[in-house]
């Protein structure tokens, strides 16, 4: 098997997650050594960069469509990512947070992270690729972990900044029922604070009354980014400065 670069890593974590910090990329990656690194590698890519808000060394995008023609060298059959460009810029809290929560569980020893999806690749492929998700009703990701007896098992992740509307979220919540690869809540949904949790709990519990889904504890696993952390929180790794 061919040996994937650290810079063609770096280039591909980059496209799957849209919009990403120097920060983001030293902590999913521990074979940078400092932050100076990953922002050298980063520009001798060519890969975009620009100031925003208080962040070291600003936020990092690929605009140049070629850099997408390096990944395919590696990654045989991957698909064009979109360039999106200011969209991306638009979501870089959210961003910055699903980048967060995918370091946490690809590094954790609670569980083995075998295949993640981010949003961005997904919405690379052809729709018939898409198992039914539309261009409306993309996850922030979908990732795959290994059992113990080697299987895998399915997940869909969804990060809550803040709420939608309740008629949003009907359909939302009705939309994953209805999938075939929905159940034993592998449908996450991480929430930043305790009140947009308890919203959704109440918003389910409502739909489960009115007939629209069959019942609680069925399709998802309402979590707040605190419970999330001391769940997932590294007992043989630590973080880095």
């Amino acid at each position: 098997m061919r040996q994937i670069p650290l810079k063609i890593k770096t280039l591909r974590y980059v496209a799957d997650q849209g919009v990403v910090s120097v920060e983001d990329v030293m902590k999913h990656f521990e074979e940078y050594s400092t932050v100076d690194a990953v922002r050298m590698a980063m520009s001798r890519l060519g890969i975009e960069h620009q100031p925003y808000g208080g962040i070291r060394y600003g936020i990092w995008f690929i605009a140049d469509r070629k850099l997408f023609d390096q990944l395919r060298e590696y990654y045989p059959g991957l698909q064009r990512y979109k360039v999106r460009g200011e969209s991306v810029i638009r979501k870089v809290p959210h961003s910055f947070g699903i980048n967060y929560l995918r370091t946490m569980l690809e590094q954790s020893d609670k569980i083995k992270v075998v295949e993640w999806w981010s949003e961005e690749f997904i919405r690379s492929l052809p729709v018939y690729k898409r198992d039914g998700l539309t261009a409306h009703k993309v996850p922030d990701a979908i990732f795959w972990r290994q059992r113990k007896d080697k299987t895998r098992q399915k997940f869909f992740l969804e990060y809550e900044r803040s709420l939608k509307s309740p008629v949003r979220y009907g359909r939302i919540f009705q939309f994953y029922a209805k999938r075939h690869d929905v159940g034993n809540r592998n449908v996450i949904y991480i929430c930043e604070t305790e009140q947009i949790r308890d919203k959704l709990v109440r918003i389910e519990q409502e739909l489960v009354k009115g007939g629209k889904l069959k019942a609680t504890d069925l399709y998802f696993n309402f979590i707040t980014l605190e419970e999330f952390n001391r769940a997932y929180a590294q007992d043989k790794k630590e973080s880095r400065s």
